[in-house]
């Protein structure tokens, strides 16, 4: 038996008389889309019957899938619900036919589908539209007085006696032709004499105008609309026909006649709706009265009774069993199984006529009844029709509900029935207000609460699966679903569409229609609840089944239409531009595989859709999958070529529901994938900087270094680079790109897009990168910015698969969080500067803390002079109009004793063309410390090392700038480190001061410390030299001039002073006896405590001594000689040395004997008479004084005269400055003052 589950059933179906709608086909015109719509519409708009002033409804529904119309079993009475009571036929006459002829091939159809449905159809139409104008016809079938006939036994019976035969069912699509041989059970007999029975009814139908409604038979009523345009309605009355009324005809031709029939003719006009109304209005009043009539009014208490009455055979179950003429008892199932069934179609019964309340009782007790039977089937519907006839009452008791179903309430759909209409329908209505309603309204005992109901229909579905009616089993749970989406619990619904997910119904082929079907309805409903994920999932299943071993280009594109509405769920979109995609990757990529698999034929769109997966999903799929993938798009590549434009998925067959969508050529931007895309900053010895421009009125403190690059000074907008280009120059980008295919991939004309292609040259490179399993591959991809400004860097373009694509970086994902910079500022061009060093270049890496454009190193002894001679070559387009050098080191004070150069030669050689070459010598000077440890055998032991002087190290800075960029302000910075190994030449290990025979001279006492193995002569002042062997160490004196220091200078000053006079003054080198190689010593880092500052410096003051007025006493060589006794002038001039005033000057005379170690001699000895041994005075600047006194030699003897003086805490010692002999007087002379020597 096949199953056929209706998808658009509903609860209310239940409580609904079915009508069924055929289309019969005689011509090769058939309904267009917009006129069938119309008139279905028209058809079924009334689906409701109010009786006025009551609660009771009779809901009428239509079936146009005639493949839902189910046959139950023999022996299984059919439910009510489902049995067809009404038949609607619908024809649309051919232009230009015969009519005559096409009348009788419709007639010939709509009387197998009579014979068809004549077991339960109670009323029928054939309604025939045509657009000619010609008169319509109507056809009476029978005779007046069989009519009559008719009308007494219908009365009488209540309905026609029909042969209990059952023809092949049609199930004929909408528009599809209809089977011509309809009746195939009958034989050709059959089929003669039931044409013969069609032309006398024509035949008749033509000679007869009109007759009125009395007569029994056929009633041809005229209905004329408002505007006045008319036409024909020719209903029938039902009747029985006697064996003696087909006495003419053959026994087996009763099937096809025992029916009278309509013939309705409708020429299509403007109100063509209205025409139909007025027609369907009065065949469900008709419907209505028939049902009515064939109601039973009561059930059998008792199992071994029947249906009173005249009943329908349909309601009988078995009888008791008989034999021999005796009848054998029921068992208690039996009698339970038989009870219960006719509680439930008595039931059924109630629930179609609109009387749910006493439906609820007898549904109830059929249910007690069947659970105890276990019969199945009978139990399934009963539960099936007590949740029916529940939700019938359930807006009783819920106001939320009722109010839901009035806001509803479509009022143009209903037919309101009045006392007065009734009665004006005469026999056509039998008990339409005679029942008392509101007695059976107070009885709600066996109504079911919304969760009750819930329950049963769960019951019901698993009931009818143990049955093995799996389409039964999905119609409940669809109906499960339908109800409680409109009592608006979602999870309920969800529920009821998962079970009906997983019903199984065997009886449907695989390649048909109700496959498709039933998931799309699924699909529908999550849609409706809000599951859009769910809804898309059963799509995609309903696709799967549209695809097959028959499928047709129909099919496939019913299944592309519905995989592309299962896109926008899983968040998938066909758009071509790269989005973020959100889900599970996995499943969006088997989707879109499911996509492609349903358009291979549009190999346009085959291609784009291949791609897509390619270039979104590659890091998901499978290599397999890849393979697959790339052998397809490979395979449609080499017969149709690569994907060019735009093509529209409605193109090819494929109409999409929305009117299509345009699918571009997809932007492959994970095809390569694009790991870095970064603008490379030019070396940095051609990054253009550019001079800060200082405001006016702004002076401070600060002092600002000019070494600025460009774009730390320039305003950046957002996502401007660090860094500048300079026009005409090239620019370099880089781009680390991934091959994720599983095959090598080729990548052509790989260049940069930017914003205006006028300003920027880029380059283009072509390479081909490995399998998924190589590496990341560094591309440099190289341009010339054409115009200085802000270049606009917008992404890059390729080609692969033969195909050109555009990737913009605001696009692409990987760049979201940290976007590469999209701008580049472009300076004006400059010159561009290479240097070359005389020296060779350092073969080991130092980091000097720059970026350096070169290296030059040297090996040098500690005090050697070289000239390391550089060129300077203008290799750009531009001339160097500016240029300076400077030069950088970590111990400045070190740089600036060691290098040195002619910065005026430099200057004139400017400007520098384009190809000329400019010199600069660079002087160096390895002096470093030359102070160090006695080189003693223990110290030169290998235990302990000697101390290395460290290595000189410093970096030239060349700035040059010229052409346009200098009239902006850039300019260049070019740097050169310099790498100087010094090794030991002769070490200074101790010094001392000594004095000098000159007052204002000493003697630097140095031992030196041969630190080589060869002879060094070592040469100092004045003009003497000494030879130290290697290995060997050596002392000299070098002669020098004292230091005149301040007095107010601080140790730290003093300290400074004598060292920068040592190095000034004291010239010492060395040299090799056997080489020509020598140097000089520095000195000026040697320490000295404040007795060797003492000893170092000259006095404040100078002293010159004045004998008798004329003699200047000045040095030792200069004394004097007087005689004992005798007194002598002597004047001390005192002169201020520096610019500064001395003020509280303390001046000490004293004489010192020679031969005595005593720093002063004692007072009988030497007399100095004038008060000038210990006075104060004050100088000014530079200004001097003179001290008069007289000196008296009291015995023979040389003595000295010194000077102390003490300034501010400090004391200077003037000795050995004038030197007086005393000689004796010979004997017998006195001395002229001997008479005052007691004044002394």
């Amino acid at each position: 038996m096949d199953q056929h589950p209706d998808f658009k059933c509903s609860i209310d179906d239940n409580s609904g008389i079915l009508v069924a709608i055929h289309v019969i086909r005689t011509g090769k015109t058939p309904f267009a889309p917009a006129q069938w719509e119309q008139v279905l519409e028209a058809i079924t708009r009334y689906r409701l019957l109010c009786f006025e002033n009551t609660p009771r409804e009779i809901h009428f529904r239509y079936q146009v899938r005639q493949s839902c119309l189910k046959q139950d079993p023999p022996g299984t009475p059919q439910p009510i619900h489902r049995r067809v009571f009404g038949l609607i036929c619908l024809a649309l006459g051919e232009a230009g036919s015969d009519v005559e002829a096409e009348k009788r091939e419709i007639l010939h159809q709509y009387n197998g589908l009579l014979v068809h449905y004549g077991q339960t159809v109670l009323d029928t139409r054939c309604i025939v539209f045509r657009n000619s104008a010609a008169e319509t016809r109507v056809g009476q079938v029978e005779e007046e007085d069989k009519a009559e006939a008719g009308l007494s036994e219908r009365q009488k019976n209540g309905r026609p006696s029909i042969n209990q035969s059952t023809n092949q069912s049609i199930n004929q699509p909408i528009n599809q032709p209809t089977n011509q041989s309809t009746n195939q059970s009958t034989n050709q007999s059959t089929n003669q004499s039931t044409n013969q029975s069609i032309n006398q009814s024509i035949n008749q139908s033509n000679t007869s105008s009109s007759l009125n409604r009395a007569n029994g038979l056929i009633i041809n009523q005229s209905i004329t609309n408002a505007n006045g345009l008319g036409f024909d309605l020719l209903r029938p009355v039902h009747k029985s026909l006697s064996e003696a009324n087909l006495s003419s005809a053959a026994a087996n031709s009763s099937t096809a006649t025992k029916i009278a029939k309509t013939y309705i003719e409708i020429q299509i006009r403007d109100a063509l709706r209205e025409r139909i109304s007025q027609v369907m209005e009065d065949f469900l009043l008709a419907l209505f009265s028939s049902v009515e009539a064939k109601r039973p009014m009561s059930v059998p208490d008792k199992a071994d009774k029947d249906w009173k009455g005249s009943n329908p055979s349909l309601d009988k179950l078995e009888p008791p069993v008989k034999k021999d003429g005796f009848k054998f008892d029921l068992g208690n199932a039996q009698k339970k199984k038989r009870l219960g069934g006719m509680r439930k179609i008595f039931a059924e019964w109630l629930l179609i006529a609109g009387l749910p309340y006493p439906a609820c009782q007898y549904f109830a007790q059929a249910v007690d009844m069947l659970q105890s039977a276990k019969e199945i089937l009978l139990l399934a519907a009963a539960l099936e029709g007590w949740a029916a006839a529940s939700y019938c009452v359930l807006p009783a008791a819920d106001s939320q509900l009722a109010l839901k179903l009035t806001a509803l309430d479509e009022p143009d759909r209903k037919i309101i029935l009045t006392r007065t209409k009734a009665a004006s329908l005469n026999g056509y209505l039998v008990n339409g207000f005679n029942l008392h309603v509101p007695d059976h309204a107070k009885d709600r005992k066996h109504c079911l609460t919304s969760d009750a109901i819930y329950d049963k229909l769960r019951l019901a579905a698993s009931t009818y699966s143990m049955g093995g009616r799996g389409d039964l089993e999905l119609e409940v749970s669809l109906k499960l679903a339908r109800l409680f989406m409109f009592l608006g619990d979602r999870i309920l619904a969800h529920k009821g569409l998962r079970q009906a997910t997983f019903v199984k119904i065997d009886a449907l082929p695989n390649d048909s229609t109700e496959r498709v079907d039933r998931f799309l309805t699924i699909a529908q409903l999550y849609e409706e609840i809000g599951f859009r994920r769910q809804a898309a999932l059963f799509r995609l299943l309903a696709a799967d089944r549209c695809i097959g071993p028959g499928s047709t280009p129909a099919t496939v594109a019913e299944a592309f239409r519905l995989t592309v509405r299962s896109l926008a769920p899983y968040s998938l979109t066909l758009s071509t531009k790269p989005t973020a995609h959100h889900g599970w990757p996995e499943l969006q990529a088997q989707v879109l595989i499911k996509l492609s698999a349903t358009c291979r034929s549009q190999h346009a769109i085959y291609s784009r859709l291949l791609l897509i997966i390619l270039e979104t999903f590659s890091e998901v799929l499978s290599t397999a999958e890849k393979e697959d993938l790339l052998k397809s798009l490979s395979d449609v590549i080499s017969h149709h070529g690569s994907p060019q434009g735009e093509v529209a998925l409605e193109d090819g067959g494929i109409a999409l529901a929305d009117g299509g969508i345009a699918l571009g050529v997809v932007s492959l931007t994970k095809i390569p994938f694009v790991h870095e895309f970064t603008p490379m900053p030019l070396p940095h010895h051609l990054q253009p900087l550019l001079r800060p421009k200082l405001k006016r009125g702004i002076s401070g403190p600060f002092l600002y270094t000019p070494i600025k690059s460009a774009s730390q000074l320039a305003v950046k907008d957002a996502g401007e680079a660090d860094f500048m280009w300079v026009a005409h120059e090239p620019c370099e980008l880089t781009l680390h790109l991934s091959n994720r295919l599983p095959r090598e991939l080729r990548v052509d004309n790989l260049t940069i897009l930017t914003g205006d292609t006028s300003t920027f040259e880029s380059a283009r490179a072509s390479l081909i990168l490995p399998p998924i399993i190589g590496p990341v591959f560094p591309v440099v991809i190289a341009g010339i910015p054409l115009e200085p400004g802000l270049l606009t860097i917008l992404g890059y373009t390729f080609s692969v698969f033969g195909m050109e694509n555009r990737c913009q970086l605001t696009e692409l994902t990987q760049f979201q969080r940290n976007p590469p910079p999209r701008t580049v500022r472009v300076a004006p061009s400059l010159p561009q500067l290479k240097v070359d060093t005389s020296w060779p270049p350092c073969d080991m890496f130092v980091d000097v803390g720059e970026a350096v454009v070169g290296t030059a190193s040297l090996v040098l002894y500690n005090g050697q002079r070289s000239t390391c001679s550089i060129k300077l070559h203008n290799i750009g387009r531009e001339p160097i109009e500016s240029l300076s050098v400077l030069v950088s080191s970590n111990d400045n004070v070190t740089a600036d004793r060691c290098i040195s150069f002619d910065s005026a030669a430099l200057e004139a050689a400017l400007p520098i063309k384009p190809g000329d070459t400019a010199e600069l010598d660079l002087n160096v000077w390895a002096a470093l410390s030359f102070s160090g440890a006695p080189n003693t055998e223990a110290a030169s032991s290998s235990l302990t090392p000697q101390p290395v002087p460290e290595p000189l190290q410093f970096v030239l800075r060349i700035d040059y700038s010229g052409g346009p960029g200098l009239l902006e302000n850039y300019y260049r910075l070019l740097s050169v480190a310099f790498f100087i190994d010094v090794i030991p030449s002769v070490a200074i290990t101790h010094w001392s001061i000594l004095s000098a025979e000159e007052p204002e001279q000493f003697y630097l006492v140095i031992d030196f410390d041969n630190r080589t193995d060869e002879e060094i002569e070592v040469l100092y002042p004045p003009d003497k030299k000494m030879l130290i062997v290697g290995r060997d160490r050596a002392r000299i004196p070098a002669l020098a001039d004292r230091i005149p220091l301040l007095f107010s200078d601080s140790l730290a000053v003093a300290q400074d002073a004598c060292r920068q006079h040592m190095s000034e003054k004291i010239d010492l080198r060395w040299e090799f006896v056997e080489r020509p190689i020598s140097g000089h010593c520095w000195i000026g880092d040697l320490t000295w405590d404040p007795a060797d500052i003492e000893a170092l410096s000259l006095p404040p003051v100078l002293v010159e001594f004045v004998c008798d007025g004329a003699t200047v006493v000045k040095a030792r060589s200069d004394g004097i000689t007087v005689d004992v006794g005798t007194p002598v002038e002597l004047d001390v001039r005192l002169t201020n040395r520096f610019s500064t005033r001395l003020s509280g000057l303390r001046v000490l005379l004293g004489f010192r004997e020679e031969s005595l170690v005593s720093d002063e001699v004692s007072g009988h000895k030497v007399a100095l008479i004038g008060g000038i041994s210990d006075v104060v005075i004050d100088l000014g600047r530079e200004g001097n004084e003179t001290l008069n006194c007289q000196v008296v030699m009291l015995v023979p003897g040389v003595f000295h005269l010194d000077a102390i003086f003490e300034l501010a805490g400090r004391r200077w010692s003037v000795v050995d400055t004038c030197c007086v002999t005393a000689a004796a007087v010979a004997s017998g002379t006195a001395p002229s003052s001997v008479e005052s020597s007691t004044d002394l």
